[in-house]
């Protein structure tokens, strides 16, 4: 599987596709992951990747998930790639906080997301996990919650042949790309960012376009709070339905 995805249909700095007008790289690179993925290895098409955890793992993540009486959204802060961090998510939590008063966040991501978490320490409904919880530890979680957002991540992958909602940003990937064949999910993309989706790998801002008055990509601050917020809502399960 060895450049089945990064360096076929996300085009690598170095190499001459990388280079290519964005209309030529769209044209061509608009091409299902999995399904290719699926292809090169000689099998039916059909989708369904998925995290086995163990049965300790399953047994860590239900004792966890026992701990919190209400609904669960488990958001993943950031990728490993600098257009993978949504600018927007302490306007989300504090609408969440003040409209549903059962609803808590968990907060997952590596050391360096601790950042993303601060502003939240007296909140008891909002959980940071972010360099708490390994990464094997997350995923197991992520099989108890209600509902998952983030940006383009394994943690996003992983669930995404699971039944609970998800709320992904798309940044260098289209839905074509990732999300397609994805259950219940909403795909929210940038409204006017004409480099989107660049189908490039991005190590840096060198070849990716940063909104400069708020410190992420372009194609990320382009994605409003309120389409965030909308798909939130449309994805809640309502409480008196839910049976945690």
């Amino acid at each position: 599987m060895s450049e089945s995805v990064e360096g076929t249909w996300l085009a690598l700095p170095g190499r001459a596709p990388h280079r290519f007008p964005h209309a030529v790289r769209h044209k061509y690179m608009d091409v299902n992951y999995l399904e290719f993925m699926h292809e090169l290895a000689g099998l039916e098409y059909k989708p369904g990747q998925a995290f086995y955890p163990s049965d300790h793992e399953k047994a860590w993540a239900a004792k966890e998930r026992s701990k919190i009486h209400g609904r669960v959204i488990l958001w993943s802060l950031a990728g490993s790639a600098v257009h993978k961090t949504w600018p927007y998510l302490d306007e989300i939590i504090a609408r969440l906080m003040l409209q549903h008063r059962d609803v808590h966040v968990i907060l997952t991501g590596g050391p360096e997301c601790a950042i993303l978490e601060t502003g939240w320490e007296a909140e008891p409904r909002v959980h940071r996990k972010c360099g708490v919880w390994s990464i094997r530890e997350t995923l197991s979680f992520t099989q108890t919650v209600d509902m998952v957002i983030g940006p383009e991540t394994g943690i996003l992958n992983a669930a995404a042949f699971m039944d609970m909602p998800k709320v992904i940003t798309l940044s260098h990937s289209s839905v074509e790309n990732l999300t397609r064949d994805w259950v219940n999910t909403i795909s929210l993309t940038p409204r006017n960012t004409d480099c989107y989706p660049c189908h490039q790998l991005h190590y840096n801002f060198k070849f990716c376009r940063k909104d400069e008055a708020i410190g992420v990509a372009a194609c990320q601050s382009d994605i409003p709070a309120d389409d965030m917020y909308k798909a939130i809502e449309q994805c809640l399960v309502p409480a008196q339905l839910h049976s945690a």
